[in-house]
């Protein structure tokens, strides 16, 4: 099945519709019978985390069934990736202990990998092209995520996922990524079938209906079978400009906050979704803009360029934005999320447990001091409803009355 490279995916009934939709609004229309792409998504079995409607609650913890098709992969304890690395320094034990907590509850297994600190590492050890105005903790950060790319690289893994110690997620991440997983794939196919994606509106003719029969199931990987990053956590990042980039907007997802409660690394940003229905995610190609690396995913041949190009050949910005250059180049495939499935968590108590530097730069560009900002009242994490780690004592009780975040209110407003 092709289909238009901007595209919407809506579930009315038993049938799934396809709207393209470009700058200057709706130009085309495609309905099908559930096909493999929507019964792949409403016939899965439940998450590990079982599912819950938005005014309930769940009626299960845990639930543990065997994949039955490569895209169930994304339901195993790796995600769908052959492993899960966690950058994290030794001593943040805190963190450690509730990402560890928190995967298990929700079904994934992680790896640590020894973050470092910047005055620890060798000058001589650095790329001939390094940028000598890096903070000792910007060097750090790069080289961790360098030696996870590293360790992709040595163990030959297919794919795998590294993910920052402060992140949060929702408790319906594997059903979530399974949605994210048959878009990306149908991306990934359209641009290969670039030519074919023209679909008249409302045709019935024989050319359509073999087009849609051209869609296959991956292969290889259940996010597809050409992508190099799967951008799946991160600060902030740009929809795509132009038609002649991918899109495809799954709306009606209840996972996703209001647009009021959406923020990005600029706090008083408005949301680029703002311009489509509420509860609406959005994954596309053409990753631009990209900032904060809290959660990536790269395949074994994308590990090797980037260890060359990131780890040996330069270092001339922080990680997260070496890792948005590469994937503005061309010949790079990465595969964005908006909302980002993964953002930080910041706990209760003292600032000081946000960052292992001293200062932070605020939102009009001035540095700020930890120890100096207010204690808060209670944790928190953006974009994010039904988070893991604000629920996670009950999760770990087997509690049933967990807390959305971000419940459809006016009254609600952003911590």
């Amino acid at each position: 099945m092709i289909l238009p490279r901007f595209a919407r995916l809506t579930r009315t009934g038993g049938r799934c519709v396809w709207t393209a939709v470009g700058i200057l609004g709706i130009l085309r229309v495609v309905l099908f019978n559930v096909s493999w792409v929507c019964s792949k998504i409403e016939d899965a079995p439940p998450s590990p985390v079982a599912e819950k409607p938005l005014e309930g609650q769940p009626k299960e913890v845990l639930v543990d069934e065997e994949p039955k098709s490569l895209i169930d992969d994304v339901r195993n304890s790796t995600l769908g990736f052959e492993k899960i690395f966690v950058v994290s320094l030794p001593e943040r034990t805190d963190r450690r202990d509730r990402l560890l907590l928190g995967s298990k509850v929700s079904g994934f297994n992680v790896d640590f990998i020894d973050g470092i600190h910047g005055e620890d590492i060798v000058q001589k050890t650095l790329p001939a092209n390094y940028w000598k105005t890096l903070m000792p903790s910007n060097i750090g950060a790069w080289r961790a995520h360098v030696n996870a790319l590293s360790e992709i690289v040595n163990q030959d893994l297919s794919s795998a996922l590294i993910m920052e110690d402060d992140v949060d997620w929702d408790i319906r991440l594997k059903s979530i990524l399974q949605s994210v997983a048959v878009s990306s794939n149908i991306l990934l196919q359209s641009s290969t079938n670039a030519s074919q994606s023209e679909i008249d509106e409302n045709s019935e003719s024989d050319e359509s209906r073999d087009a849609m029969d051209e869609y296959e199931p991956p292969s290889i990987s259940p996010y597809g079978d050409e992508w190099d990053v799967m951008w799946l956590g991160h600060c902030e990042m740009h929809l795509p400009r132009n038609k002649s980039s991918g899109i495809l907007l799954q709306e009606n997802d209840e996972t996703v906050p209001q647009h009021r409660f959406l923020r990005s690394f600029i706090p008083r940003e408005v949301t680029p979704l703002v311009w489509y229905p509420q509860h609406t995610r959005a994954v596309f190609k053409d990753v631009r803009e990209g900032t904060c690396s809290l959660a990536y995913a790269v395949t074994q041949s994308a590990a090797r360029r980037m260890l060359y190009q990131m780890g040996i050949e330069k270092l001339n910005e922080n990680f997260d934005l070496m890792l948005r250059g590469w994937c503005e180049q061309e010949d790079s495939a990465c595969v964005g999320v908006l909302p980002q499935l993964f953002d930080h968590y910041r706990r209760e108590g003292s600032a000081e447990s946000d960052s292992d530097n001293l200062h932070i730069t605020g939102a009009e560009g001035t540095r700020l001091a930890l120890s100096e900002m207010k204690p808060r009242e209670r944790g928190y994490s953006p974009n994010i409803r039904w988070s893991v780690q604000q629920n996670l004592g009950k999760l770990v009780k087997g509690e049933q009355n967990l807390v959305d975040q971000y419940p459809d209110s006016p009254q609600r407003r952003f911590p």
